[in-house]
């Protein structure tokens, strides 16, 4: 017949595997948990990357445009009013008593007839 002890053992087997069954659905379910935390940690992160990297492409394009963009802006507004100041005063030219002898209108007539810059044209 049956003895108590293999009785107490068949019983204990039993409640153990069921702890032993019940516990892994718990782990797995915790493991699922932790999946779910670690993709949506993930997702965060790849936003947070994303916007970091938005913020140095500001960064960058607002130090590209103050210190190379605008110096040049200023530099080209300097060149266009000088060249308006030499307009003028070419064409001011005509009015001046020694108009026909002027040696800067000569030089630009030499210089617009070999299709040189005045500037770099040197005698």
């Amino acid at each position: 017949m049956f003895d108590w002890v293999s009785i107490a053992s068949l019983i204990a087997t039993t409640l153990t595997g069921g702890g032993w069954l019940m516990s892994r659905r718990l782990r797995k379910k915790e493991d699922e948990k932790h999946v779910i935390e670690l993709e949506h940690a993930r997702a965060e992160a790849d936003a947070l990357r994303q916007r970091t990297e938005l913020d140095y492409t500001k960064e960058i394009l607002e130090l590209y445009s103050a210190h190379i963009v605008q110096p040049l802006k200023d530099q080209i507004d300097l060149t266009n009013k000088r060249l308006d100041s030499y307009e003028e005063a070419i064409n001011q030219a005509p009015k001046c008593r020694i108009y026909p002898d002027c040696v800067v209108l000569v030089r630009l007539q030499k210089s617009s007839k070999t299709n040189t810059s005045p500037v770099t044209q040197q005698d």
